[in-house]
């Protein structure tokens, strides 16, 4: 580091400032500093947010599908427990997004789990039991359009950008939790066998009454 503020600014006397400019340099180098890391901050607090972090999800999936992923979002009152729903090649999955919290705690059959971090701590009601409820008016749906060979899931996904969520869950309730790292891992393995883009636009109508496209 000393070499290269050195080679920048040869009168530069490192930690030993005599003159008025190095006084001002070095200001104006730890002042840019301290702004770059404000920067950083306020950006990772803005996607720490709903609508932030919907978008890193949605993001991280067309890339995950080069693109050919369908985003939709609930648009019925009979969806109560997901906030995205990933149309894949065979796949619908339906996510329950936590953006916050990145220590989780809880069990399949509990009314209630710990989201917490280094600053806080809540409980959210157990979000699976709407899951199920909604991947069962779903599977309805689908069923009365004649749709087949479309294999359901829902996921809690915790999204929280500040750290890598732990997840403590039991083992009835851990195979439907994600995080975003490990959700991505999961995606790179449902691309095979497509549906033709006829069957996908068939699909998709079939959802409307639950489900809108995201623009």
């Amino acid at each position: 580091m000393e070499s290269v503020v050195i080679n920048l600014f040869p009168n530069f006397a490192f930690w030993k400032l005599h003159s008025l400019k190095e006084y001002l340099l070095f200001f104006l180098m730890l002042a840019s500093g301290i702004a770059l890391l404000f920067y950083v901050l306020r950006r990772m607090k803005k996607a720490r947010t709903p609508a932030g972090s919907l978008k890193r999800i949605t993001e991280a999936v067309q890339k995950q599908s080069h693109g050919k992923a369908r985003i939709l979002r609930p648009a019925s009152p009979l969806l109560q427990g997901c906030d995205l729903l990933v149309l894949l090649n065979q796949d619908l999955v339906i996510l329950k997004n936590v953006y916050t919290g990145y220590f989780i705690q809880g069990s399949y059959h509990a009314e209630q789990w710990k989201i917490s971090d280094n600053s806080m701590s809540q409980e959210i009601a157990n979000p699976l039991p709407f899951l199920q409820k909604d991947a069962i008016e779903i599977e309805n749906l689908l069923k009365k359009n004649k749709i087949e060979n479309l294999t359901l899931h829902y996921f809690v996904l915790f999204s929280d950008n500040y750290a890598e969520p732990e997840i403590t869950l039991d083992d009835a309730a851990l195979p439907y939790a994600q995080t975003l790292k490990t959700f991505k891992d999961w995606l790179k393995k449902h691309q095979l066998h497509p549906h033709t883009a006829q069957e996908l636009e068939a699909i998709q109508k079939a959802l409307e009454p639950l489900c809108k496209v995201e623009e």
